[in-house]
């Protein structure tokens, strides 16, 4: 399985910080270790990546490999389902 390749207008964590969304206080949550892997959909890329730079510690995030995926809808539920990936970003799943 391959990554999907994010599209360059797309910022991924912790690098071109201004094309990602801000909380406008301090989260209530910072995770600093055990972080989950995350997976989803590439239109919803934006959201996820928002996320990990609102609650994950910046430094170990960056000493992590991999712990932000975007291999699409259908290969995300697998990867959740086989439990390569802790939390998918993804419209709900289809009647098959």
């Amino acid at each position: 399985m391959v990554a999907a390749t994010i599209p360059a207008t797309i910022s991924t964590p912790f690098n071109n910080r201004k094309l990602l969304a801000k909380l406008d206080e301090k989260p209530n949550l910072i995770i600093t270790d055990n972080m989950p892997i995350l997976d989803g959909a590439t239109a919803l890329f934006p959201v996820y990546a928002s996320f990990v730079e609102a609650v994950y510690s910046e430094n170990e995030y960056r000493a992590s490999k991999g712990l932000v995926l975007c291999r699409g809808t259908e290969a995300a539920y697998k990867n959740l389902f086989e439990g390569k990936t802790d939390i998918i970003f993804c419209a709900g799943p289809s009647e098959n």
